[in-house]
């Protein structure tokens, strides 16, 4: 079979772009997130005389893949996907998949990167970087958007979360914008006041952030509740609402249980809830998976980042 490397990357909660339109001037973007332990993007590179890439690539993505690949001074690769979670539905799997492929078969060639370069070249963190750093790093992640020079917007603060914490993810059924269709939503016009972005903005470094640096549960429910709402109508003339319209029926229950800490992950239709403990998260899992036709999972928090290993 060869020598051949293992990649297990986090999948990523998006909490939502703070400017997504610079209608506020100074930085276009900026964004926070989160690395989940699970679900996770788990990959296999082997050593091959040719390029085998897995079918759950797009064939965009694998021109992309071995132009990079070929560019590197890498001659061949076989790639097994063993785990992967459902993709264009707000887990950020796209990114993953691609930086897990490609920092494995440069590691399994001895050959050195640089993870934002990855990131650049593979087409990945032209809006939100919170899925690189989420792959370099794990923990709650802040970018600080793009400024006429960037290239990946800079890191703007990396955050342990905290362990004991928990989110509870329902994923119903349907898919959340992606390529084209994404690419025409971020450069629509919008009309909204330059004050929903200054608030939003507010609501991160003074409600979330501390939250986490501080582990004040109620403080980061009510944090993360805002933001969503606020950062939900910058795109609610895209998805047909402040979320996904799979996504009602979950929102709708979570409302009237007056339950806090909710949001929509990136495009949806990923919704997922905050707990304060293992015990809640899996008592309020229960209580969704009785609406039916919900994917649930109970999810920690990654604070390491993605994992090379040799096979």
């Amino acid at each position: 079979m060869g020598r051949g490397v293992e990649v297990s990357a986090p999948a990523r909660l998006h909490f939502g772009l703070l400017n997504p339109h610079g209608i506020a001037g100074y930085r276009v973007y900026g964004s926070v997130g989160l690395a989940l332990k699970y679900p996770r993007v788990v990959v296999e590179v082997y050593e091959d005389e040719e390029f085998k890439l897995p079918p759950v690539l797009e064939e965009g993505e694998k021109s992309l893949l071995l132009q990079f690949l070929r560019k590197r001074g890498v001659g061949g690769v076989r790639v097994v996907v063993k785990e992967t979670p459902p993709r264009h539905t707000g887990f950020g799997t796209t990114t993953q998949l691609l930086l897990s492929i490609a920092s494995g078969a440069l590691s399994l060639h001895g050959l050195q990167y640089d993870i934002l370069d990855l990131a650049w070249e593979l087409g990945r963190g032209r809006a939100s970087s919170v899925g690189t750093y989420a792959f370099a790093y794990g923990g709650l992640i802040v970018d600080a958007g793009r400024g006429a020079a960037s290239r990946i917007a800079p890191l703007a603060a990396r955050l342990v979360f905290p362990e004991e914490w928990r989110f509870v993810l329902a994923l119903p059924r349907g898919v959340g914008l992606s390529g084209p269709e994404e690419e025409k939503a971020m450069k629509r016009v919008r009309h909204y006041e330059a004050s929903r972005v200054y608030e939003a903005s507010w609501v991160l470094h003074y409600g979330l952030i501390p939250a986490v640096l501080e582990r004040d549960p109620v403080l980061f429910a009510e944090a993360l509740t805002r933001l969503q709402k606020l950062v939900g109508g910058f795109f609610q003339e895209d998805q047909g609402g402040l979320f996904h319209p799979a996504s009602h029926r979950i929102i709708g229950f979570l409302e009237k249980q007056g339950v806090r800490g909710y949001g929509q992950s990136s495009w949806g239709p990923l919704i997922y809830v905050f707990a304060e403990s293992e015990g809640k998260a899996r008592d309020l899992a229960e209580s969704i998976e009785r609406l039916g036709d919900v994917r649930v999972w109970v999810a920690a928090p990654d604070n390491r980042g993605a994992v090379i290993r040799e096979l």
